[in-house]
């Protein structure tokens, strides 16, 4: 245990990336509100703030002028080539911005992956936490229990020795054995009070969650199938009604397709677009914060926010000196001594000074029975009052032992992997990198399916109205690729 070294926390290029990204107000410390929160453009909680979200809101509302220059403007038709060649064209790069889209979708699943796989890791360090503490107050207990057993030991020694000791005019030492057992008591239940509350509040929010996530995990995969599988109908519904649709192709689509012309499929992905760029930008304000508390050590910026929230009344103050922070400042770190161990140190001097108390009496009652038949008291009762003080001693003896089985649960070395799990593996490299990345290949997708759609505005097909084919407008009257148009005025 004494050679456990704590690991050195090394963050994600995702989240280095997001952490150095250029920010619009403000800098990229962390910053959280605490009491001293003020709503105005000078905060820095403010400024922070503004930083992180408006490249994301920005982004969100290119997307909203984007669908109304969808619904409002039209593909400049008189600049395009002619219908065969324009169409060619678009098509690869119509064929090629769906692929990609395709690939933003199907990788954001092993980003998702990766999120609820931290987020698994932090719920189940939250369970590990329970199970020490768990193991630690069954530990005190028994410490309890040894405690109470010496005030049953001195009991039983005061009604054994009591004719002896009245005799000789001997008295046990001068000592309120009650307030031995409430000391032990209170020192020991003081290690872990505080750490019992915690645990206790976080596994209340385990318990909220926990159910959620398989569903969570199994929804979006859902999700993501349809959208793809969506695309990729798109897709080769288009592909159909382009090759149908080239000049002496000598084909037709069928009439639901050519009367259909994408509306559908472009209404149901501006849809899924909106809803993806509401994600996008939660997720991407999420993360950029993340990044900023994992970056450079998720630690140091712990300590700072428990600084600022906690010590408000004592600004000067050393998170790492006051109780009971000094136990997460040490086990965050496993340097120097374990505060634990001198939260246990005031149990064992009451432990030394009650032995030596004992030992002291021990000496007396032995030289008492040796000089019995000054007293005209019995060898055999003396000899019965020794062996129940030697009981206590026994019984005093055996506090260290459970003292130390405290200390060797609390050791660092098996605390500080369930922090690094929490803090380093579940939290930062898990869900704050997960949703970076998941945001990263989301915009992928979203972004190529915007220009997809552009693409495909710009085509040129026939369409089926009132019942009769009509030619596309940017066929010129008398081209031999393909028959003349239509006349569907009468």
């Amino acid at each position: 245990m004494g050679d456990y070294t704590a690991p050195t926390y090394v963050a994600p290029s995702v989240l280095e990336m997001l952490h150095n990204s250029p920010r619009v107000r403000g800098s990229s410390e962390f910053n959280f509100p605490t009491a001293g929160f003020a709503l105005s453009q000078d905060d820095p909680t403010v400024e922070y703030v503004i930083g992180i979200s408006a490249g994301p809101i920005a982004a969100f509302i290119v997307f909203i002028i984007w669908v109304f220059a969808l619904c409002c403007i039209g593909c400049c038709r008189e600049k395009c080539c002619n219908r065969g060649r324009s169409n060619k064209v678009g098509a690869i790069f119509f064929v090629g911005f769906m692929v990609l889209s395709c690939f933003g979708w199907f990788y954001s699943l092993g980003a998702n992956t990766q999120a609820l796989n931290g987020l698994d890791t932090v719920l189940g360090t939250g369970k590990s936490l329970q199970d020490f503490v768990d193991e630690t107050d069954t530990t005190l207990a028994a410490a309890a229990d040894t405690a109470t057993g010496v005030l049953d030991t001195i009991e039983v020694a005061a009604v054994t020795c009591q004719n002896l000791t009245e005799t000789a005019n001997i008295t046990f030492p001068e000592t309120d054995w009650d307030d031995f057992a409430d000391s032990i008591d209170d020192s020991l239940d003081g290690v872990t009070g505080e750490m019992d509350e915690v645990v206790q509040q976080f596994n209340d929010v385990v318990e909220t969650i926990d159910p959620y996530l398989e569903k969570v995990r199994v929804g979006y995969k859902v999700t993501v199938a349809l959208i793809i599988v969506i695309s990729a109908v798109f897709t080769i519904a288009t592909l159909y009604r382009l090759y149908t649709n080239a000049p002496g192709s000598g084909t037709r689509p069928a009439k639901a397709l050519a009367g259909c012309s994408g509306t559908f499929f472009i209404v149901l992905s501006v849809i899924m677009l909106l809803l993806l760029w509401i994600v996008i930008v939660v997720l991407a304000i999420i993360s950029t914060a993340g990044a900023d508390f994992c970056v450079p050590s998720p630690t140091s910026n712990l300590n700072r926010l428990l600084s600022d929230m906690l010590l408000q009344d004592d600004p000067g103050a050393d998170l790492c000196s006051t109780d009971p922070y000094s136990y997460l400042c040490y086990y965050q770190t496993c340097e120097g001594t374990n505060p634990l161990t001198e939260a246990v140190g005031d149990t064992s001097n009451i432990t030394d000074v009650f032995e030596a108390s004992i030992d002291e009496l021990l000496t007396t009652l032995n030289e008492t029975i040796n000089n019995a038949t000054e007293y005209g008291y019995p060898v055999e009762n003396g000899t019965e009052c020794i062996a129940a003080v030697e009981d206590i001693q026994t019984s005093i003896g055996e506090i260290p032992g459970a003292i130390d089985s405290v200390v060797d649960v609390a050791d660092c070395s098996n605390i500080n992997p369930m922090y690094v799990d929490l803090l380093a593996e579940g939290t930062c490299n898990g869900v704050t990198a997960g949703f970076a990345i998941m945001w990263v290949t989301l915009t992928l997708g979203s972004v190529s399916l915007m220009a997809a759609i552009i693409v495909y505005r710009c085509f040129e097909f026939d369409r089926f109205e009132n019942g009769e084919y009509v030619m596309a407008e940017a066929v010129a009257v008398g081209n031999a690729d393909g028959p003349p148009p239509k006349d569907v005025s009468a």
